[in-house]
């Protein structure tokens, strides 16, 4: 495929960086276009790859190699990411990450359940309000010594009681 057939691959590899940044962003970008993206200089772009739900998995387990914490969180936060790396990042340094896994409504209730013990209140608290907590989980984090997390637990299995 030439560059005339393709411009989303001819913006990739142009130097004006707004391009590639709009590029980077949009849903209808080729997969072999964000593979390129990935390797972009500019941070911003990168975390755009990382973030956008076309995104390729594989691409998406190489961006959490980057040592930058916005790729983490895109990647985080990506529907696309592979279970296995989503559980890696539950391991994240950055709270946000850990935050945007349990966002994720593609994370595993395994990783949830091993969230649900972070030292990080504001984690915890994420956990109970994530609807594919599994409700044992939220059994234990109701007995949570912080009270944010207790409260947030035991209304989500309040919510879960009155939906059925």
């Amino acid at each position: 495929m030439t560059t005339t057939e393709n411009p989303s691959s001819e913006i990739a590899n142009n130097p004006d960086i707004k391009a590639r940044r709009r590029v980077s962003v949009s849903r209808a970008t080729p997969a072999e276009v964000l593979r390129t993206l990935a390797n972009d200089q500019d941070i911003e772009v990168r975390a755009n790859v990382a973030r956008n739900p076309g995104t390729p998995s594989d691409v998406l387990v190489i961006l959490i190699d980057d040592p930058n914490v916005r790729l983490h969180r895109g990647v985080a936060s990506n529907p696309n990411t592979p279970p296995a790396t989503l559980q890696k990042l539950s391991d994240d340094p950055d709270r946000w990450v850990r935050i945007e896994v349990i966002k994720n409504p593609t994370t595993p209730p395994a990783v949830l359940q091993l969230l649900a013990s972070d030292l990080d209140g504001s984690v915890r608290k994420c956990v109970a309000i994530n609807p594919s907590t599994p409700p044992e989980v939220l059994a234990v984090l109701m007995l949570d010594f912080d009270p944010a997390v207790q409260e947030a637990a035991q209304e989500a299995l309040q919510e879960r009681q009155a939906a059925r």
